[in-house]
């Protein structure tokens, strides 16, 4: 569970329908799904892990 509170870049397009996509976290390259289509490139936090599977949001960038 090292990876939650964690943020990568999404490598693949995450597609919600299909539960494809890929991100990668720390250097690594992991699949993850999403609720919402996520492009490539798109900054995201790890919410939890479902098997193989990272679950991913976009993140949220606050402005100051």
């Amino acid at each position: 569970m090292g990876l939650l509170v964690k943020f990568g870049i999404v490598t693949n397009d995450i597609n919600s329908l299909e539960a494809t996509g890929q991100v990668k976290v720390n250097g690594e390259i992991w699949s993850a799904k999403s609720e919402s289509n996520i492009l490539k490139g798109t900054k995201v936090e790890v919410k939890k892990i479902d098997g193989v599977k990272l679950i991913v949001e976009p993140k949220v960038e606050v402005l100051k």
